[in-house]
C-alpha cells in the first residue's frame, strides 16, 4: 500500500488508498455484526451496496502497480532503482515490520483473551484456533494458498501474501517481457498467468491469483502516463466504471468483475496523473488531494492490518446484550468501528511510521 511517488504531485493516490479503507472498514464491521451472515440477511439490498467494499482490495493492487511501475517507466531501459536485491529490501523494510508487529499483536489478543480462543457463530470462527501450519504459513507469508489457513489470526492479511508474491514477479516476470514484447504482451500476460490458475484450480481462489493482471494493469497507467496519453481518459475511466459496477451485480465471479473493476482504477490514475502534470486537476483529484484523505492514506496500511480484531472484539462482547440487530449495527457502526480507526491510528505512530517511505514522512511531517 505504499503511497505514490508520481512527479508531479501524487495526492490523489494517497486519497483513493483512503477511501479504499475506509470502504472496507465499513464492510468488514457490518459484516462482523451479530453472527456469521446475520447481516447479509437481515439487510439484503444493503448488504449488496456494502459489499462494494471488498473493492478496496483491488485498489490497493492497482495502485501498487502503479506506484512501483512509476521510477521504472522513466528509466529508458526500465530498470529497478538500485537493482532487484535493493529493490526487495525496500518492499521489505515497508511491508514486513508492520505486518510481523500485527501479527504478534493479534496472536497475543487470541493467546490471552480466552473470548476470542474460540468461535462464537459469527465471522471470527475463521480465524480461530490457530494451528501449528496457519502460524508457520503466516510467517512465511504464504497462507493464502491454503484455504484452511488464509483466515486464520488476521482475515485481512491474506492479501498481504498475495501482494508480497506479487512483488517477486515484478521483476523476475512482468519487467522482463515487457522488455522484449512490449507493454500490452507482458500485460495480457500477466492477466492470463493470474486467471489460468483460478480455471485448473478452484480451490485457490481465495489467494485471489488474478491480483497479478491487476498489479500489470497499474503498472500499464503508469507507463501510458510517460510515453502515451490517452485521448478522454476521464470519459473512459468513466465508462470503464460503470462497466465494473454492473459486472459486480450481475456476476458472481470474482475475478471477472475484479479485474474490470481494475482496468477502471488504472484508468483513473492515467487520468488523474495527466491532468496533475497539465497542472489542470480535476474535482476529483482535488478531493482525492484533500490533506485528511492523503493524511488518512499515509496510515492505511496500519487501518487495514488491526482493525478486524478490534470490530471482532467488539461484536463478541456485544453477543450477550439485549439489543435488536439494527441497534447492535448501529453500536458498531458509530462506537466499535471508530475504535477500529483510533487502534490503526496507535498502530501508525507506534510501529509503521518508524518504516516510512520518505515520500510519506513528506506528507506526514509529525512521524519523523
Amino acid at each position: 500500500m505504499e503511497p505514490s511517488v508520481v512527479r508531479p504531485k501524487s495526492g490523489f493516490a494517497d486519497g483513493l488508498r483512503a477511501l479504499a479503507a475506509i470502504a472496507v472498514t465499513v464492510y468488514h464491521a457490518a459484516l462482523f455484526t451479530g453472527g456469521s451472515g446475520e447481516f447479509l440477511s437481515t439487510f439484503p439490498i444493503a448488504g449488496r451496496l456494502i459489499g462494494f467494499g471488498t473493492l478496496a482490495v483491488p485498489v490497493f493492487i492497482v495502485l501498487s502497480g502503479f506506484v512501483l511501475m512509476l521510477p521504472v517507466a522513466r528509466s529508458a531501459a526500465l530498470e529497478l532503482r538500485g537493482g532487484f536485491r535493493d529493490y526487495l529490501r525496500r518492499r521489505a523494510r515497508r511491508i514486513l515490520p508492520p505486518y510481523f508487529a500485527s501479527l504478534a499483536i493479534i496472536a497475543a489478543m487470541i493467546l490471552f483473551v480466552p473470548a476470542m480462543q474460540t468461535g462464537h457463530g459469527t465471522e471470527w470462527d475463521s480465524k480461530v484456533p490457530v494451528t501449528p501450519g496457519g502460524l508457520i504459513s503466516h510467517l512465511f507469508l504464504v497462507h493464502n494458498l491454503n484455504p484452511a489457513w488464509i483466515y486464520q489470526i488476521n482475515g485481512p492479511a491474506w492479501s498481504v501474501a498475495t501482494e508480497w508474491q506479487i512483488y517477486f514477479l515484478f521483476p523476475l516476470v512482468l519487467l522482463p517481457l515487457w522488455r522484449r514484447l512490449g507493454p500490452a504482451v507482458a500485460v495480457g500476460t500477466m492477466v492470463l498467468l493470474g486467471v489460468v490458475p483460478v480455471l485448473l484450480l478452484p480451490a485457490i481462489a481465495g489467494a485471489h491469483p488474478w491480483f497479478l493482471g491487476l498489479f500489470a494493469m497499474g503498472a500499464g497507467a503508469a507507463w501510458m502516463t510517460q510515453h502515451i496519453e490517452l485521448p478522454r481518459a476521464g470519459l473512459w475511466a468513466s465508462l470503464a466504471g460503470i462497466i465494473a459496477l454492473a459486472l459486480t451485480v450481475a456476476v458472481r465471479l470474482s475475478w471477472v468483475y475484479e479485474s474490470a473493476f481494475g482496468i477502471a482504477i488504472a484508468l483513473l490514475l492515467h487520468w488523474l496523473t495527466i491532468r496533475a502534470r497539465e497542472k489542470r486537476p480535476s474535482q476529483v483529484g482535488r478531493v482525492l488531494s484533500s490533506r485528511p484523505l492523503v493524511r488518512i492514506g499515509a496510515g492505511s496500511y496500519s487501518l487495514y492490518l488491526v482493525h478486524s480484531p478490534v470490530l471482532a472484539a467488539g461484536n463478541i462482547a456485544l453477543l450477550d446484550a439485549d439489543l435488536p440487530y439494527p441497534a447492535r449495527l448501529a453500536v458498531m457502526l458509530l462506537l466499535v468501528l471508530p475504535l477500529s480507526w483510533l487502534a490503526g491510528w496507535v498502530f501508525f505512530r507506534l510501529v509503521e511510521r518508524h518504516f516510512l517511505t520518505s515520500h510519506q514522512k513528506a506528507i506526514v511531517p509529525s512521524a519523523t
